[in-house]
């Protein structure tokens, strides 16, 4: 008769416990033996202690007491600072038009020859008027420079 092993999920947990703490009694005894190979193996050090009457030295207190000389280095050139340029100033361009607002009575060629141009510079800098003999008071004009 054959029988079959079912892994049940109780059974998976008890197996996954014991894992775990074998896993950890494991570490712990590593820890433990590590850590107790290393104390054996430390050289024990106890300090000394010397114990010098009031009134007398001792050699170390003599040793450190006594002046010594120290070279004293000599003095390094610094070097000479460099000058730095000044800034010149930069003339700002001028705007190429100045803005003219026409006023009652006012024509393109008034307007032109009243700032020194001539009609087709002022159409030129403005292409937004299609008609010439048709402006308005109170629009803005470039005038060209």
């Amino acid at each position: 008769m054959r029988t079959e092993a079912r892994i049940t999920p109780r059974g998976c947990l008890s197996v996954l416990a014991l894992a775990l703490v074998v896993g950890l009694f494991c570490f712990v005894v590593g820890l433990v033996v590590q850590l107790g190979w290393r104390t054996a193996r430390a050289p024990k050090v106890r300090p000394e202690m010397t114990v010098t009457p009031l009134g007398v030295p001792d050699v170390e207190t003599v040793a450190t007491l006594t002046p010594t000389s120290t070279a004293t280095p000599e003095p390094t050139a610094t070097p000479e600072p460099t000058a730095t340029p000044t800034p010149t100033h930069t003339p700002t361009p001028e705007p190429e038009f100045e803005v003219y607002v026409v006023q009652s009575g006012d024509t393109l060629a008034k307007i032109a020859q009243e700032f020194g141009v001539t009609v087709e510079a002022i159409l030129e800098a403005n292409p937004e008027i299609e008609d010439p003999s048709r402006i308005v008071v109170g629009q803005e004009i470039r005038i060209p420079r």
